[in-house]
């Protein structure tokens, strides 16, 4: 897994008004799991939108692993977002609804597609083991109520 930075990062959806996302700057750490809590309206989507490539930032920078990636496709970041609810790929685990983003082919700007991953692969910290002294599973039977990412 790679570290994740935001710093200063801002999105104005309407010029004058506030923004959805204000100066927001954090850094994870390797292997760290983070969770964004808040009221409806307050901006956590906004925030894992423009951390995945999925919404363009007004202002600051995304670092992936070292890395600028403001101006990279979501598939060049290697990123993926479970969403808290079902609603898109319910019969998935979190895993698989990690993964599929990064196994899809996909086409550049010209039209031609992109070849897929071969698989998205398991970390190998992770454990197929549930005894309570191991490693925790890493692909849940099914997310529960949440909203994270994660970066290859």
């Amino acid at each position: 897994m790679a570290v994740v930075e935001t710093r200063d990062l801002t999105k104005v959806f309407k010029e004058g008004a506030l923004g959805a996302v204000n100066s927001v700057s954090l850094e994870t750490r390797e292997g760290e799991f983070l969770v964004f809590l808040g009221p409806s309206g307050s901006g956590k989507t906004t925030l894992l939108r423009m951390i995945a490539g999925l919404e363009a930032p007004t202002s600051g920078d995304i670092l992936i692993g070292g890395r600028v990636v403001n101006d990279l496709t979501p598939r060049e970041r290697r990123i993926a977002m479970v969403f808290q609810s079902y609603a898109l790929y319910p019969h998935l685990s979190v895993y698989k609804n990690i993964a599929f983003p990064l196994k899809v082919p996909v086409a550049n700007a010209n039209g031609s597609r992109l070849p897929a991953r071969s698989s998205a692969s398991r970390p190998s910290s992770c454990s197929t083991s549930r005894s309570p002294t191991s490693t925790p599973n890493c692909a849940p039977p099914r997310a529960r109520s949440s909203s994270a990412f994660t970066a290859a």
